[in-house]
Protein backbone atom coordinates (compact mmCIF):
# COMPACT_ATOMS: atom_id res chain seq x y z
CA UNK A 1 0.00 0.00 0.00
CA UNK A 2 1.63 3.16 -0.81
CA UNK A 3 3.09 5.45 1.65
CA UNK A 4 1.05 8.56 1.06
CA UNK A 5 -2.36 6.48 2.75
CA UNK A 6 -0.75 7.68 6.08
CA UNK A 7 0.41 11.35 7.14
CA UNK A 8 3.97 11.90 8.59
CA UNK A 9 2.77 10.94 11.95
CA UNK A 10 1.20 7.62 11.51
CA UNK A 11 4.31 6.89 9.59
CA UNK A 12 6.62 7.74 12.55
CA UNK A 13 3.92 5.32 14.98
CA UNK A 14 3.82 2.43 12.86
CA UNK A 15 7.45 2.35 11.77
CA UNK A 16 8.42 2.70 15.16
CA UNK A 17 5.71 -0.27 16.24
CA UNK A 18 7.30 -2.35 13.72
CA UNK A 19 10.85 -1.98 14.99
CA UNK A 20 9.60 -2.38 18.62
CA UNK A 21 7.78 -5.35 17.74
CA UNK A 22 10.93 -6.83 16.03
CA UNK A 23 13.06 -6.17 19.00
CA UNK A 24 11.12 -7.50 21.66
CA UNK A 25 8.92 -9.99 19.87
CA UNK A 26 5.73 -8.47 22.36
CA UNK A 27 2.74 -6.67 21.33
CA UNK A 28 3.34 -2.84 21.70
CA UNK A 29 1.26 -0.24 23.76
CA UNK A 30 0.80 3.32 23.59
CA UNK A 31 2.78 4.26 26.68
CA UNK A 32 5.89 2.34 25.20
CA UNK A 33 5.72 4.23 21.49
CA UNK A 34 5.14 7.64 23.62
CA UNK A 35 8.59 7.09 25.30
CA UNK A 36 10.66 6.21 22.51
CA UNK A 37 9.34 8.99 19.64
CA UNK A 38 12.12 11.96 19.65
CA UNK A 39 8.33 13.99 19.05
CA UNK A 40 6.37 13.68 22.58
CA UNK A 41 3.05 13.04 21.66
CA UNK A 42 0.63 11.68 24.59
CA UNK A 43 -0.49 7.93 24.77
CA UNK A 44 -3.92 8.44 23.88
CA UNK A 45 -2.87 10.26 21.09
CA UNK A 46 -0.43 7.78 20.14
CA UNK A 47 -3.82 4.67 20.75
CA UNK A 48 -6.06 6.84 18.20
CA UNK A 49 -3.05 7.16 15.54
CA UNK A 50 -2.75 3.09 16.35
CA UNK A 51 -6.41 2.34 15.90
CA UNK A 52 -6.69 4.23 12.96
CA UNK A 53 -3.57 2.32 11.51
CA UNK A 54 -5.36 -0.82 12.48
CA UNK A 55 -8.89 -0.11 10.77
CA UNK A 56 -5.94 0.44 7.63
CA UNK A 57 -4.88 -3.17 7.97
CA UNK A 58 -1.15 -1.92 9.07
CA UNK A 59 -1.94 -3.15 12.91
CA UNK A 60 -3.76 -6.21 14.66
CA UNK A 61 -4.50 -6.21 18.21
CA UNK A 62 -4.57 -9.95 19.77
CA UNK A 63 -7.46 -8.83 22.60
CA UNK A 64 -8.79 -5.20 23.97
CA UNK A 65 -5.94 -5.27 26.49
CA UNK A 66 -2.96 -6.02 24.50
CA UNK A 67 -0.70 -3.69 22.42
CA UNK A 68 -0.46 -4.15 18.89
CA UNK A 69 2.19 -6.05 16.71
CA UNK A 70 2.54 -5.27 12.88
CA UNK A 71 0.21 -7.18 9.92
CA UNK A 72 1.78 -8.98 6.75
CA UNK A 73 0.80 -5.28 5.51
CA UNK A 74 2.65 -3.69 7.87
CA UNK A 75 6.49 -5.67 7.58
CA UNK A 76 5.63 -4.77 4.02
CA UNK A 77 5.28 -1.09 4.62
CA UNK A 78 7.79 -1.18 7.58
CA UNK A 79 10.53 -3.08 4.50
CA UNK A 80 9.33 -0.48 1.76
CA UNK A 81 9.87 2.18 3.40
CA UNK A 82 13.31 1.22 4.36
CA UNK A 83 14.25 0.98 0.60
CA UNK A 84 13.20 4.49 0.55
CA UNK A 85 16.79 5.14 2.36
CA UNK A 86 19.65 6.58 0.14
CA UNK A 87 22.49 4.98 0.82
CA UNK A 88 26.01 5.84 -0.85
CA UNK A 89 26.42 1.96 -2.19
CA UNK A 90 22.97 1.31 -4.12
CA UNK A 91 24.56 -2.42 -4.87
CA UNK A 92 22.80 -4.53 -2.18
CA UNK A 93 18.96 -3.36 -3.36
CA UNK A 94 19.56 -5.13 -6.46
CA UNK A 95 18.70 -8.49 -4.88
CA UNK A 96 15.99 -7.28 -3.05
CA UNK A 97 12.73 -8.62 -4.11
CA UNK A 98 10.97 -4.90 -5.57
CA UNK A 99 7.53 -6.17 -5.62
CA UNK A 100 6.93 -7.84 -2.44
CA UNK A 101 3.26 -9.15 -3.49
CA UNK A 102 5.03 -11.94 -5.17
CA UNK A 103 7.52 -13.70 -2.57
CA UNK A 104 6.99 -15.52 0.66
CA UNK A 105 7.38 -14.54 3.93
CA UNK A 106 10.26 -16.28 4.07
CA UNK A 107 11.76 -15.13 0.66
CA UNK A 108 11.34 -11.71 2.10
CA UNK A 109 13.04 -12.32 5.59
CA UNK A 110 15.90 -14.10 3.70
CA UNK A 111 16.37 -11.07 1.48
CA UNK A 112 16.24 -8.11 4.59
CA UNK A 113 18.79 -10.03 6.48
CA UNK A 114 21.23 -10.11 3.68
CA UNK A 115 20.51 -6.45 2.55
CA UNK A 116 20.88 -5.36 5.94
CA UNK A 117 24.01 -7.87 6.26
CA UNK A 118 25.44 -6.18 3.64
CA UNK A 119 24.57 -2.34 4.43
CA UNK A 120 26.33 -2.58 7.82
CA UNK A 121 29.14 -5.21 7.04
CA UNK A 122 28.05 -7.21 10.39
CA UNK A 123 26.10 -10.37 10.81
CA UNK A 124 22.65 -10.52 10.16
CA UNK A 125 20.20 -12.68 12.23
CA UNK A 126 16.73 -12.74 11.40
CA UNK A 127 14.23 -13.55 14.38
CA UNK A 128 10.45 -14.08 14.59
CA UNK A 129 8.46 -14.66 17.67
CA UNK A 130 7.35 -18.00 18.70
CA UNK A 131 4.70 -19.54 16.62
CA UNK A 132 2.58 -20.31 19.70
CA UNK A 133 2.65 -15.86 20.55
CA UNK A 134 1.26 -15.52 16.44
CA UNK A 135 -2.22 -13.97 15.59
CA UNK A 136 -3.81 -17.14 13.79
CA UNK A 137 -5.65 -16.32 10.63
CA UNK A 138 -6.88 -19.65 10.01
CA UNK A 139 -6.95 -23.39 11.60
CA UNK A 140 -7.63 -26.69 9.72
CA UNK A 141 -8.04 -30.39 11.42
CA UNK A 142 -7.28 -32.57 8.84
CA UNK A 143 -8.19 -36.57 9.38
CA UNK A 144 -5.39 -38.77 9.12
CA UNK A 145 -6.19 -42.33 10.69
CA UNK A 146 -8.15 -43.31 13.35
CA UNK A 147 -7.47 -41.94 16.76
CA UNK A 148 -4.85 -39.38 14.45
CA UNK A 149 -5.19 -35.94 12.93
CA UNK A 150 -3.27 -33.48 11.27
CA UNK A 151 -3.82 -30.07 12.60
CA UNK A 152 -2.85 -27.24 10.27
CA UNK A 153 -2.24 -23.05 11.84
CA UNK A 154 -1.74 -20.21 9.65
CA UNK A 155 -0.20 -17.37 11.05
CA UNK A 156 -1.58 -14.02 9.68
CA UNK A 157 2.13 -13.25 8.37
CA UNK A 158 1.68 -16.15 6.36
CA UNK A 159 3.30 -18.99 8.47
CA UNK A 160 2.74 -22.13 8.37
CA UNK A 161 2.68 -24.83 11.51
CA UNK A 162 1.54 -28.44 10.96
CA UNK A 163 1.10 -30.91 14.15
CA UNK A 164 0.20 -34.40 14.25
CA UNK A 165 -2.59 -34.96 17.28
CA UNK A 166 -3.28 -38.11 19.32
CA UNK A 167 -7.10 -37.98 19.80
CA UNK A 168 -7.91 -41.14 21.09
CA UNK A 169 -10.65 -41.22 19.55
CA UNK A 170 -12.05 -41.73 15.86
CA UNK A 171 -13.08 -38.45 14.94
CA UNK A 172 -14.70 -37.79 11.39
CA UNK A 173 -13.72 -35.60 9.30
CA UNK A 174 -17.11 -33.42 9.39
CA UNK A 175 -16.67 -33.08 12.86
CA UNK A 176 -12.80 -31.78 12.04
CA UNK A 177 -14.29 -29.43 10.17
CA UNK A 178 -16.73 -28.26 12.32
CA UNK A 179 -14.64 -27.72 14.88
CA UNK A 180 -11.75 -25.98 12.53
CA UNK A 181 -15.33 -23.50 11.47
CA UNK A 182 -15.99 -22.93 15.68
CA UNK A 183 -12.25 -22.25 16.23
CA UNK A 184 -12.04 -19.96 13.45
CA UNK A 185 -15.34 -18.30 13.72
CA UNK A 186 -14.48 -17.37 17.72
CA UNK A 187 -11.15 -17.19 17.92
CA UNK A 188 -10.31 -15.85 14.67
CA UNK A 189 -7.01 -13.30 14.48
CA UNK A 190 -6.09 -14.71 17.99
CA UNK A 191 -2.83 -16.61 19.28
CA UNK A 192 -2.85 -19.97 19.91
CA UNK A 193 -2.20 -19.26 23.33
CA UNK A 194 -4.87 -16.87 23.26
CA UNK A 195 -7.28 -19.32 22.60
CA UNK A 196 -6.15 -22.08 25.01
CA UNK A 197 -6.48 -19.73 27.63
CA UNK A 198 -9.99 -18.60 26.29
CA UNK A 199 -11.13 -22.45 26.19
CA UNK A 200 -10.10 -23.52 29.56
CA UNK A 201 -12.04 -19.96 30.78
CA UNK A 202 -14.95 -20.95 28.81
CA UNK A 203 -14.04 -24.51 30.51
CA UNK A 204 -14.57 -23.48 33.90
CA UNK A 205 -16.97 -20.88 33.52
CA UNK A 206 -19.24 -24.06 31.45
CA UNK A 207 -18.65 -26.44 33.96
CA UNK A 208 -17.56 -29.29 30.79
CA UNK A 209 -14.39 -30.04 28.48
CA UNK A 210 -14.34 -27.56 25.99
CA UNK A 211 -10.94 -29.14 23.70
CA UNK A 212 -7.57 -30.78 24.92
CA UNK A 213 -4.80 -29.27 23.76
Amino acid sequence: MPSTRIDDRSRTILMETVSNYITTAEPVGSGTISRNLEQRLSPATIRHVMADLEEMGFLHQPHTSAGRVPTDQGYRFFVNELLQIQIQNPAPLAAFPRDLQQHSLDEILESACSFLSTCSHQAGLVMVPSFWDLALKNIQFIHLTSGKLLAVFESQMGMLQNKIIETGEALSQDRLNAVSNYLNREFGGRSLKAIRQELQHRKKMNGRATTNW
